[in-house]
């Protein structure tokens, strides 16, 4: 898998690379949720003159942002894997069916 700027259009991935990126997301999401956790305890040990200056904000988005670029890989592989059956599916006239 190629990670970085890549078009979404061009995504197709494999079952266990489907699987890897959820358990990246998971991870993602784990550690997203433990950012206050950690900068409460930061600031707990940390001293006085210091404390204005610890900021987690910055991880907190690029974590985000991590998170947004694999869902959207997954989006795209599961777009590009079903292109072909949506065609098919949008091509019938379900006009003509008695019963669906």
């Amino acid at each position: 898998m190629k990670w970085g700027p890549i078009d979404p259009k061009k995504i197709i991935l494999t079952e266990d690379e489907e699987i890897a990126l959820a358990y990246i997301i998971n991870t993602l999401e784990y550690c997203d949720s433990m950012i206050p956790s950690l900068e409460e305890l930061v600031n707990g040990k940390i001293d006085e003159t210091y404390k204005d200056k610890i900021e987690f904000t910055n991880s907190k988005d690029t974590f985000a942002k991590a998170i947004n670029v694999c869902i959207e890989w997954l989006l795209s592989s599961l777009d590009a894997k079903l292109k072909d059956q949506f065609k098919k599916v949008y091509s019938v006239s379900w006009a003509s069916f008695v019963k669906v």
